[in-house]
């Protein structure tokens, strides 16, 4: 009868995100979606009017800046995915990594450093919305402890591998007379 309690008091003091760690979750990815890549493509395509319709689609500078923020924030994702999923070294991977940590942003800075080079006032506000918006976005990021988590269990797996090994070595040596 007392363990019942305990239990009920236990379970009393948990929260609701102990409770549904799932969806805690997903809040937070949508949280961070919308304030990392949501809010300040929406604050540039809307301000400046990026893709107005005259006789056809128009993507100036701060289109392509817009374009450059999804573009990153679907990069983040995907290398998030990729840590959890991957553990392994591979040339591919590599490759992939690099693409996407130079030579991409290295594109993205050309083109924007040449689009706005004639108007630094709307970079200003633009930098100035984006800014606020990736502040807030930082501590929502669910990915980081899912990937965390996700390689938890192979560097467990890596260690009690290592550590066999050490012992299945040191034994053999004991039974050699080493």
């Amino acid at each position: 009868m007392a363990e019942e309690v305990s239990n009920n008091e236990q379970e009393k003091e948990q929260s609701w995100g102990e409770k549904h760690p799932r969806a805690v979750f997903w809040i937070r990815f949508i949280l961070w979606t919308t304030f990392a890549c949501v809010l300040p493509f929406l604050f540039i395509v809307l301000r400046f009017e990026i893709f107005s319709t005259i006789s056809k689609m128009r993507i100036g500078g701060l289109g392509i800046i817009a374009i450059a923020i999804l573009a990153f924030f679907v990069f983040t994702v995907l290398r998030y995915i990729k840590l959890a999923l991957s553990a392994k070294y591979s040339l591919i991977g590599q490759i992939l990594n690099g693409f996407c940590k130079i030579i991409i942003p290295l594109i993205a800075a050309l083109l924007i450093l040449n689009s706005v080079k004639s108007s630094i006032d709307v970079m200003m506000q633009a930098l100035g919305c984006v800014i606020s918006c990736e502040a807030i976005a930082i501590p929502l990021n669910p990915l980081p402890k899912w990937a965390y988590e996700k390689q938890k269990d192979v560097r467990a797996d890596e260690r009690k591998e290592a550590f066999d090994y050490l012992l299945d070595n040191f034994f053999k040596r004991k039974k050699n007379g080493e």
